[in-house]
Order: structure tokens, then sequence, then C-alpha cells
């Protein structure tokens, strides 16, 4: 009996070793978490007839009806949409795509299709996406976003350029001369400015003087270290008031 145990004994040992010398040679597979870009999609396709559309990500709609020019989802300043700096979550790394269309009344599905493309996102941060222009000439332009707040007493600002017909713009405010040459689709580094009551923001022609007649304008109150895009909207030499050449603000932050 006594040699039966230890037998038995001597067995379960070497199944032990056994299963611990596998344990050690294992594969890791090491766990990972899918991560999500935030995104904000700045519709600023500017059509004479501002058509109420749907936004689309992989054949989803995320939008309800939404009109030009909405910094969606949010807001902003001379937009459509709230004051909020809200976002969509988007997983990073893979492609992505994205359509604009005007639906069936009451409806999901598309009547009128007015973009169509895909776009990736490559990390888990902060994404701007700009759809500018209109019918076949709508593109897309994306840019990484710094939210981080500024100092007390400060906010901080972007630029971008979302007029076709213009080469390049300049961007003013209060009458100092912020971002230059900015072409169109492109952005300025970002800029900082003190906390003022008021201000106001004006976009000439590149290099034209700061006396001369401006393209656009908008005023008003800047609020404490608020992280803000600024951008410039319309067709140059429109007049029409969904088409005619604007300036304004969404949030980052």
């Amino acid at each position: 009996m006594k040699k039966v145990e230890k037998y038995i004994s001597f067995v379960m040992l070497g199944v032990i070793t056994l299963l611990s010398g596998c344990d050690k040679n294992k594969l890791q597979v090491p766990f990972t978490i899918p991560m999500d870009a935030k995104v904000k999609i700045n519709y600023a396709s500017a059509y004479s007839s501002n058509p109420s559309v749907q936004l689309k990500i992989n054949g989803e709609r995320v939008s309800s009806l939404i009109q030009y020019a909405y910094p969606f989802p949010g807001g902003g300043l001379n937009t459509q949409g709230g004051s909020q700096p809200d976002y969509l979550s988007i997983p990073a790394g893979s492609s992505t795509s994205l359509s604009i269309s005007i639906p069936f009344k009451g409806k999901e599905t598309d009547s009128i299709q007015l973009y169509s493309g895909t776009v990736t996102f490559p990390d888990a941060g902060y994404f701007s996406v700009h759809l500018s222009d209109t019918l076949t000439n709508t593109s897309l332009s994306l840019q990484k976003e710094d939210i981080a707040a500024p100092d007390s007493g400060y906010s901080k600002f972007r630029f971008v350029n979302l007029i076709p017909n213009e080469v390049a713009i300049d961007l003013y405010f209060n009458n100092v001369l912020m971002a230059a040459n900015i072409p169109y689709k492109g952005a300025s580094d970002y800029f900082k400015v003190a906390f003022p009551t008021a201000s106001s923001w004006v976009i000439r022609k590149a290099g034209a003087s700061s006396t001369s007649t401006a393209l656009a304008s908008y005023s008003n109150t800047v609020s404490n270290q608020r992280v803000m895009i600024v951008f410039a909207r319309g067709y140059s030499g429109a007049t029409d008031a969904n088409r005619k050449p604007n300036v304004s603000l969404y949030y980052l932050r």
C-alpha cells in the first residue's frame, strides 16, 4: 500500500512539474482595450438653399437633420448648435466612412448624397473633421487638436480657412494680426489671447492692409480658459445670406 501511495505521489509530482513548465513557456497574449478617437464634424458646406442634411458614419445615421454651419456634435458662436464641446466617439486606427445626404422626407434613407468619403483617426486623441465646398467639390480635411486649457486669464484659439475661392486669408483679433497667409483647408498654430470683455474677429485677403475692407467680421465676448477653433466660411464675393463670407467659432473645450 505504501509503495502504491509513493508511486501515486511520484506521478502527481511529475504532472505538476510538467504543467508548471508548460505555463512558463506559454505564449502571453496581451489584453488590449479598443481606443476611440474623440471627433467633431464641422459641416461647413455653403449652399444657397441651405438644405437640411444628415450625417452618417459607417452607414449609420449619427445626427438629426442639421444645416450649415454646424460643428457636430456641440456648437459654437455664429453657428448652428449649442455651446457645449461635445464629441463623437469613433474607433481609432481603422478606416471610417463618412457621408452627408439629404434624406427622403421623414426617413433616414438617402435622397441626394452630397458627399461620401473615408477617414482614419490615427490614435485616441481629439480631432476636427472639416467638410467644405459643395457638390462634386466637397472635400474633407482632418486636423488633430490640442484641448489643454491655457492659464487663467487667457483663452486659446486656432484659425482654419474654409473659404474655397480664397487662396489664403489673414485673421485679426482686435486689430492685431493673429494668423497670416492661411491657405484653403489650412490651419494656424494655436495662439492665446488675454481675457477681454469684448473682442472683434476680422478676416482679410492674405497680405491686405489692416485698414482694407474685410471679407467678414464677428464680435463676441471671449470666455476665460476656453479652447476654440475660429474658422472662415462661405465664398468670397457671394452676397446671399447662406454663402457670403463669415467668421465663426466652435468649442473644443
